[in-house]
C-alpha cells in the first residue's frame, strides 16, 4: 500500500518545491505579515534583540548602589566556600545574562522562519522556558525593597545549591569507598586516591557551611513555579509590561 502511494506520487507529475526555493521564501514572507501570531512573534523578537549589546557586555554593579551594599558582610565561611562575597550579584547577574542569551537565540531562530521554512518550535519553547526561569530567579532576589530580605533570598539560593552539591559529593564518596573494598565497579582513570580526598574535603566543607546557614535560620528556596509566580506578580503590580497583558497569565501558558 505504502509503495503504491509513493509510486503514484512519483508518477503524478507534481513538482515538489524545497522550503528554501525563492518562490517558497517569497510566499512565506508575504503570508507572514497576514498572520497575527507571526507578527507578534516578530515584534517580540525585535525587542529581544535589544538585549544583544547587554548580553555581550553586561552592566556592572555601580559602587555605592543599593545592590552593591547588599553584598557586604555575608558569613565568611559561606563566601569562601562559594568563591565570592557578592552573593546577591552572583545569583542575579548570571541568570539575567542566561535569560538574555536564550531570548536573543530565539530571535535568531524566528528570523530564519521565512528564509528556511523551519519553525523549530520545540527549541524555541525550551529556550523561552529557560529564559523565564532564569529571569524569574533574578527578579525574585532583587524585587524586595528590604535589604535584609534580598540578602536572605540570596542565602536561600546558596543553601539550595550547596545542599545539592553536598548530596552529589556524598554519593561519589560512598561509591568510591565501596570500590576500594571491592563492592562496586572499578574507578574511572581520573578517580585517584587524591581525587577521593578532594571529594571528602568538599563534603566536609559543604556540611560545615550548611550548618552555618542552618544556625542562621536560612530556609530552603521555593520551587521554581513559586518563584515564577512571585516574580510575575511583582512585575504586574509595578506595571512593567507595556503590552497590558498580565505577566502572571503569560507565565502560566509556559
Amino acid at each position: 500500500m505504502g509503495r503504491t502511494k509513493r509510486t503514484a506520487r512519483k508518477g503524478s507529475g507534481i513538482e515538489r518545491h524545497r522550503l528554501t526555493d525563492p518562490e517558497a521564501v517569497a510566499a512565506r514572507t508575504l503570508v507572514s505579515s497576514l498572520i497575527p501570531a507571526r507578527v507578534r512573534a516578530g515584534e517580540r523578537a525585535s525587542q529581544a534583540k535589544l538585549l544583544i549589546p547587554w548580553q555581550r557586555t553586561p552592566s556592572g554593579i555601580q559602587p555605592g548602589s543599593s545592590v552593591h551594599l547588599d553584598d557586604t558582610g555575608f558569613p565568611a565561611e559561606v563566601s569562601d566556600f562559594v568563591g565570592t562575597d557578592a552573593l546577591v550579584q552572583y545569583h542575579t547577574l548570571f541568570p539575567a545574562m542566561s535569560a538574555a542569551e536564550n531570548l536573543t537565540t530565539v530571535a535568531h531562530l524566528i528570523d530564519q522562519w521565512d528564509a528556511t521554512g523551519r519553525m523549530r518550535t520545540a527549541s524555541i519553547i525550551t529556550l523561552c522556558r529557560s529564559a523565564l526561569e532564569s529571569a524569574s530567579r533574578a527578579v525574585w532576589v532583587l524585587c524586595e525593597s528590604d535589604r535584609y530580605e534580598r540578602r536572605n533570598r540570596a542565602l536561600r539560593i546558596t543553601r539550595d545549591e550547596i545542599q545539592r552539591h553536598k548530596k552529589y559529593v556524598t554519593e561519589q564518596v560512598m561509591r568510591l569507598d565501596r570500590t576500594e573494598v571491592g563492592a562496586g565497579a572499578g574507578p574511572l582513570p581520573f578517580e585517584t586516591t587524591e581525587y577521593l580526598s578532594q571529594l571528602k574535603a568538599q563534603k566536609s566543607g559543604a556540611e560545615s557551611v550548611m550548618q552555618v546557614l542552618v544556625d542562621a535560620d536560612v530556609r530552603g528556596v521555593p520551587n521554581m513555579e513559586q518563584i515564577i509566580d512571585a516574580s510575575a506578580e511583582w512585575i504586574d503590580t509595578n506595571k512593567l509590561v507595556k503590552s497590558g497583558r498580565p505577566m502572571a497569565n503569560l507565565t502560566r501558558q509556559m
